[in-house]
């Protein structure tokens, strides 16, 4: 799943435009992703969203 890999590779600390290249999609897809996982969980930023990630076991 691509959201995953995303979020993989978000908490381990790799920028917007490094993810967009290692999973070969734009950066405003990359944000698209993001901003789709952040209302499944309710986060309201990108550490919110790692936090409920691994609450969530997804990490």
């Amino acid at each position: 799943m691509i959201q995953r890999r995303i979020l993989l590779l978000l908490a381990a600390g790799f920028t917007i435009s490094t993810i967009a290249k290692l999973v070969f999609l734009s950066e405003r897809a990359v944000y698209e992703h993001i901003a789709a996982l952040k209302s499944a969980t309710g986060a309201k930023n990108q550490f919110a969203l790692g936090a409920e990630a691994a609450k969530r076991g997804w990490l």
